[in-house]
């Protein structure tokens, strides 16, 4: 189970037909991630879908760390 997010609603489309043509299982959200309310909206969608969010963000988070010190100067 795969839940997409982006802009863009016809890459989504082409994306997910393309998931599930291969035996997968996806849905989308037109979701901008640079909006709060939208990425909250999201996670909701996420949970009454799915039950639970199963995120693996090490690598997000190692990238905000080594650029923090420099952001913040």
């Amino acid at each position: 189970m795969l839940v997409l997010a982006a802009r863009r609603e016809e890459r989504l489309k082409k994306l997910q037909e393309e998931i599930q043509s291969s035996g997968g299982h996806a849905i989308y959200h037109v979701t901008d991630v640079a909006s709060y309310e939208q990425m909250e909206a999201l996670a909701e969608l996420v949970l009454k879908e799915f039950g639970k969010i199963d995120v693996n963000i090490k690598g997000v988070l190692y990238g905000i760390a080594a650029v923090l010190p420099t952001i913040m100067k």
